[in-house]
């Protein structure tokens, strides 16, 4: 009922060729210290202001990233979940951010599309508009990686805690989330939302973020990726640099404290 996770921490670029690099160095690391399940970041392959850029590193989920990180999980035999890609979606200007998870054969286990996209004006150097080259997805996915039921969510979801409780009510114990978080909400929002979410649905949270700087201008993600679990205490949480961090997660603590405090079991809608 046990298992150890990684949340990898990159300092991401439009570099496609150095973030590969950097995360499969990570993984090997999350590796070397016990990990069984590892979690990348979000949208780490091709971070840029450039969505031309964005649009021309896109690829099928099955395509030359994937198959490199199918490699890892098959050469590690570990539960590996990709963060978040660029995929390209056929005969469309728009791409999908979506999460993969692979199963320690390299086989994809699971699929999600991010459903609440980013679009925000912050003032100078803080304009970001997702949906301008990103669609939406449609879909929450709960699925098994060995004992554990895992849900699956990325960044700005965790704005929105229908889509958790949504998780939460169709067994989801963990709930992976990777991010490139903007720094300017981060130090403010970042841990008392994602502790939001372990308690409000007594489930781990695994948060790997992207950290420091990235494009023309200088844009900040914040890093301070965590693990938390159900009781929302923070039981592992990277430095601001680069890092894997490996914590255990244990069912039986999420059966436990749902049932000392059945908070979900007695939900009454109004």
């Amino acid at each position: 009922m046990k298992m150890k996770v990684a949340a990898v921490q990159l300092a991401a670029s439009d570099d496609v060729a150095r973030n590969l690099a950097a995360a499969e160095s990570l993984i090997d690391e999350a590796v070397s210290k016990g990990a069984q399940i590892v979690a990348l970041p979000e949208t780490w392959s091709c971070i840029s202001e450039d969505n031309d850029l964005i649009r021309a590193n896109a690829e099928p989920m099955d395509g030359p990233i994937v198959q490199r990180l199918q490699a890892k999980a098959r050469a590690h035999q570990i539960y590996l979940h990709c963060g978040s890609l660029n995929e390209r979606i056929p005969g469309s200007d728009k791409t999908y951010n979506t999460t993969v998870l692979l199963g320690p054969t390299g086989d994809p286990l699971a699929t999600y599309r991010k459903i609440h996209l980013y679009d925000v004006d912050l003032g100078p150097n803080q304009r970001y508009q997702e949906s301008a080259v990103v669609a939406a997805g449609s879909e929450t996915v709960v699925t098994e990686i060995g004992p554990l039921t895992a849900g699956l969510a990325i960044c700005y979801d965790l704005r929105f805690p229908e889509l958790f409780r949504d998780l939460a009510l169709k067994g989801a114990e963990a709930v992976f989330m990777p991010a490139a978080f903007n720094a300017f909400t981060g130090k403010d929002h970042w841990e008392i939302l994602i502790r939001a979410r372990a308690v409000e649905n007594q489930n781990y949270m695994i948060c790997p973020d992207i950290v420091g700087a990235w494009g023309a201008q200088g844009k900040l993600c914040y890093g301070r990726s965590m693990i938390v679990d159900p009781w929302g205490t923070v039981i592992a949480q990277a430095p601001d640099e680069p890092a894997a961090i490996v914590a255990e997660i244990d069912t039986e603590r999420v059966a436990k404290i749902r049932k000392e405090l059945p908070s979900l079991a007695n939900r009454r809608l109004i």
